[in-house]
């Protein structure tokens, strides 16, 4: 097939969206296909060198819009333009997007809800307006890959789209996360951010979903009872306070632990392993995760884990992990003095955390997503289609 690929969140590598297509563009290129891949970016700065060598780059004519429709331009009409000029068979969005008309199969991949499912995130009107437009191209996508069968139901219920069409493919956490066993490294890295020996870990945004507030709250009222030096380490990049992001440090001096809360910003990516490695254990509180990387993340750096028991949580960590109500303060803080009291049972959820998160690879990805792209392009061939497809196949060789 002639596969091309929506490029437009690689400029943009931090967001969870640019880290997916990176890291699937990266698989796809161990992966003897077969296929032609047409890298769709808005520009060659777009594109990381890296990521050149798996395909031919593809542009659109220039925009001949503003820039601020730049992005709905380059999803709507300049990926639909080099699907028809290219005589592309099938194009992936990696992001809940897609284009209303295309002469190419369309399959998107559908990460999560969130600004559907949670009033908080719904935004402006020219916000919840592209959500629409979004929403009637996903239903007219021809395949859609889900992260998890969390955000397969989600879809089902709340944009009326098929079981039939989706395609559940779990994500995974890159090599780079595993135990860091150097003991040096470890202690240089509590170092670098003023951490004792002994602290509870938690690495992601810092939104009202996120729930951190909770999670301080629950902090506190364990700390209150044990006592003792344990430091609760909140990583995350901070943001001005608003309606999506509540004062966290506001929280902290209300429950009095001003001493055990450090704020570390926003981490390299380097560093999360030796902090994951560090941690006594991780907590992640999220009320509503698509898939949610963290907890897998800690698992497969040998970090004990708890996490919610809602959306696709339970579904990523399995039975390796302690999974609780986010919005019960008293249970989180339950979970904490129940991991941290018993040496027996941090070792068994490290064994299994370890185990659980092999079971994830970007391989496996690959090649479940290329594996979808191949039951999408064939479904709906009727005769004629497939007529016309070999012809067109006659004249490329």
């Amino acid at each position: 097939m002639r596969v091309g690929i929506n490029t437009f969140f690689l400029q943009y590598p931090n967001t969870g969206s640019g880290q997916y297509c990176a890291r699937l563009l990266d698989a796809i290129n161990t992966i003897n296909s077969g296929n032609n891949y047409y890298l769709i970016a808005p520009s060659e700065k777009a594109l990381p060198v890296g990521i050149r060598m798996i395909g031919r780059v593809a542009r659109p004519a220039p925009l001949p819009l503003s820039r601020k429709m730049a992005k709905v331009w380059f999803e709507q009409v300049g990926v639909p333009q080099v699907c028809a000029r290219d005589q592309i068979d099938l194009v992936h969005y990696p992001y809940f997007a897609g284009p209303i008309t295309c002469s190419a199969k369309v399959v998107l991949t559908l990460h999560d809800l969130i600004p559907i499912i949670l009033e908080p995130y719904r935004g402006s009107l020219a916000v919840r307006a592209y959500t629409l437009l979004v929403s009637i191209a996903a239903r007219r996508a021809a395949g859609i890959i889900v992260d998890s069968e969390s955000t397969k139901r989600d879809a089902v219920r709340v944009l009326r789209i098929p079981e039939r069409k989706m395609r559940v493919v779990h994500l995974a956490v890159s090599d780079e996360y595993r135990p860091v066993v150097d003991a040096k490294v470890v202690e240089a890295t509590r170092l670098k951010y003023g951490l004792g020996k002994d602290f509870v870990f938690y690495l992601g945004g810092l939104d009202v979903r996120k729930n951190v507030g909770r999670l301080i709250r629950a902090f506190a009222g364990f700390k209150r009872e044990a006592g003792g030096d344990l430091k609760l380490a909140i990583a995350g990049k901070p943001v001005s306070r608003s309606r999506l992001f509540p004062d966290l440090k506001e929280t902290v001096e209300k429950e009095n632990v001003g001493d055990s809360v450090v704020f570390l910003g926003e981490v390299p990516r380097e560093d999360c392993p030796a902090l994951y490695s560090a941690a006594k254990l991780f907590v992640y509180p999220s009320l509503y995760e698509g898939f949610g990387l963290p907890p897998l993340e800690a698992m497969a750096c040998g970090t004990p884990v708890i996490c919610s028991n809602t959306s696709s949580l339970p579904e990523v960590v399995g039975e390796a992990a302690i999974t609780v109500d986010p919005t019960d303060v008293g249970a989180l803080a339950n979970a904490m003095k129940r991991l941290l009291e018993s040496d027996d049972l941090q070792n068994e959820l490290r064994r299994k955390g370890l185990l659980r998160a092999k079971r994830f690879s970007w391989r496996k990805t690959a090649e479940y997503t290329l594996a979808a792209f191949e039951e999408f392009a064939s479904n709906g061939a009727g005769p004629e289609r497939m007529r016309s497809k070999a012809a067109l196949s006659d004249r490329r060789s």
